[in-house]
Formats: C-alpha cells, structure tokens, sequence
C-alpha cells in the first residue's frame, strides 16, 4: 500500500484498510502518505509492514519504501524536504542494495513524469525520488500520491506505476516472471 491510508487519521482508519488488503493478500507492505497523521506510520511499524526507510526480502526481490511526500501547498500532516526523502529512500535501499529485483514504492512520484501530473498540467513529483531512480534503475517504482495521474511512465528502464486511489478500483499487479519484474495496472472488479 503506497500511501494515504486515510485522510488525516490515525491507527482505527488505517486498520481497516490493511484488514481490507489482508482479505486478498494476507502478505502486505505498507507506508504512511501524505494525508496519513503520525500514528498510522506509528501503527505500520507495529504491525512489522512499514515500508518507510525500511525494506523487506522476498525470494530474490528487495521491496523499499519511502512514505509521506515532497512539501505541498496543502500543509498535509506527513511531508519531507527532498533531502529528507533522500535519506528514506537510501536507508530502505542500503538493506537490499545486492539483491538483484528492487521494487521500490515511493508515495511520492518521481518528478516531471506522467503520474505526478495534475489536472492543470503542473508537475509536482519528488526530484529526490527522480534522482535516485536515475542513478541506481530499480526494475519497478510503485507510487501514489497524485490520485488524478494513474498510469505509467519509464525513467530509463525503471517503469514507474500510479494505479491510482483504491477507492476508484486501482491496484497494480507485480509479478516476477522469467527473472524480471512485470507489472499490470489493474481494477478491482465490484459487485
């Protein structure tokens, strides 16, 4: 779960969402967003699936994760200066550094690509984000965020998905398959 759990609430909200992903996978990571007050991060960590500045292995693949974002106009409860990011993210990527998958979730998209765009055409991504996938190309970045920009986008060979928010239906799909990392934007189907 990349991010914005609630919308400046705490634990009681973010439980019910990790409860709901818990129905389709049992085995999930998570990260607090923008939106998302210090106790749901506080929560994630107790529960052993914070992604923030954190990672986890999984068969051959290094997850990492960096939550919150960039500084907004909108004063959301959970923003970094880009250093600080930066700091998340190589913290998270010193433990799987050697692995040879990386799949990296920022909240924050990299900035200047599709899925940090708002409708006005303003890009407003993290450069944090952008630079250190320009240096060390993770196979996948998974990102949130943007709740208008869902789709994806490709710095180099890293391909960067925005499945958009939840409560529209979208997830995105990782597999490994033949030693690579594929991914698929996909929807929840409601009955």
């Amino acid at each position: 779960i990349t991010g914005d759990l609630t919308n400046r609430g705490g634990k009681e909200q973010a439980k019910k969402i990790t409860d709901y992903a818990r129905q389709y996978n049992p085995n999930i990571y998570a990260q607090a967003g923008n939106f998302d007050c210090k106790e749901v991060e506080d929560y994630l960590i107790e529960q052993k699936i914070s992604l923030h500045g954190n990672a986890f292995i999984r068969e051959d693949i290094g997850i990492f994760g960096v939550g919150g974002s960039n500084i907004t106009p909108l004063n959301t409860p959970n923003e970094y200066e880009e250093n600080k990011i930066e700091s998340f993210i190589l913290q998270g990527y010193q433990q799987i550094k050697d692995l040879p998958l990386k799949l990296f979730v920022s909240h924050a998209p990299p900035f200047n690509t599709k899925v940090d765009m708002l409708t006005s055409g303003l890009h407003v991504g993290s450069t944090a984000v952008r630079e250190f996938i320009e240096k060390y190309q993770p196979e996948v970045c998974l990102t949130g965020h943007i709740h208008e920009a869902k789709g994806e986008d490709y710095i180099g060979r890293t391909v960067i998905i925005n499945p958009g928010m939840l409560k529209d239906r979208g997830y995105g799909e990782i597999v490994k398959e033949k030693g690579a990392l594929k991914v698929v934007l996909k929807q929840i189907a409601w009955f």
